[in-house]
C-alpha cells in the first residue's frame, strides 16, 4: 500500500490522498489534479500530478509524477523571510520611504512617511506622487510638477532624480518642517516606479 511505503505515521489512507478527486460521481476520470507534498519519511516536497488511468475490461488506476522541488521550496522560504526583514526594517525606520507604481500612484508607505506628511496610510495610498510634492514644487518648472514626475516614470530621467534636496512640509498647526529627501527609479517594464527617502 502507497501510505505504508511511501509515508510515516500513517495507520490507514493518507488524509491529503486525492483519490476522491480523481474521478467525478459517476466514476468517469476527472483529469490531472496537481498538489504540492512534504514527504513525511523523507521530508523532502514534491509537486504531484496525479490522474486515473483506464485500462483494459474498465478498471482505473492511479497514475502519479512526482517532481522533488525542495530546492525551490527552500529558495521561495528564503525569498520570504528576506522580504519580511526587509519590510520590518522599512515600517520602523526613521526615515520616511514612499514608492509609487509606474503611472504615479503612490503604492506602499511606511510609518515614518505617515509622521513626515502628517497623515494616515489610507489617505496617502493611491494619491498620485505629485499631490504629495512639497507646495513649492507643484508647478510647471518645477522640480517636482506633474509634467516632471511623469516624465521621470516614462524615461527615467529628471534633473532631480538621485540628487539630495531639502524640502518643507508644511504641518497642521501652521509651521513648517524641513527635511532632506532624495528621490530614485526603480525599472519596471518599459517604465520605472519612483521611490523616496525622506529624512
Amino acid at each position: 500500500l502507497c501510505w505504508e511505503a511511501l509515508q510515516d505515521g500513517q495507520t490507514g489512507p493518507c488524509p491529503f490522498c486525492t483519490n476522491s478527486r480523481l474521478v467525478d460521481a459517476a466514476g468517469v476520470p476527472t483529469g490531472t489534479v496537481v498538489w504540492e507534498h512534504r514527504n513525511t519519511r523523507s521530508g523532502r516536497w514534491f509537486e504531484c500530478r496525479d490522474r486515473a488511468i483506464p485500462r483494459e475490461g474498465g478498471r482505473l488506476v492511479r497514475l502519479t509524477v512526482a517532481v522533488d522541488i525542495t530546492e525551490r521550496k527552500l529558495l521561495e522560504a528564503s525569498l520570504r523571510r528576506s522580504e519580511e526583514e526587509l519590510r520590518a526594517f522599512a515600517e520602523h525606520s526613521l526615515a520616511a520611504f514612499a514608492m509609487t507604481d509606474t503611472e504615479g500612484g503612490v503604492t506602499s508607505v511606511n510609518a515614518a512617511a505617515e509622521r513626515v506628511l502628517g497623515l494616515p496610510r489610507d489617505r496617502l495610498v493611491g494619491r498620485s506622487a505629485w499631490e504629495l510634492s512639497p507646495p513649492g514644487e507643484r508647478e510647471e518648472g518645477d522640480q517636482e510638477s506633474e509634467s516632471s514626475i511623469r516624465e521621470a516614470l516614462a524615461t527615467g530621467r529628471a534633473s532631480w532624480l538621485g540628487k539630495l534636496r531639502e524640502v518643507t512640509v508644511p504641518r497642521r498647526d501652521g509651521s513648517v518642517a524641513r527635511f532632506a529627501r532624495v528621490v530614485f527609479t526603480i525599472p519596471e517594464g518599459s517604465r520605472y516606479r519612483l521611490a523616496s527617502v525622506t529624512y
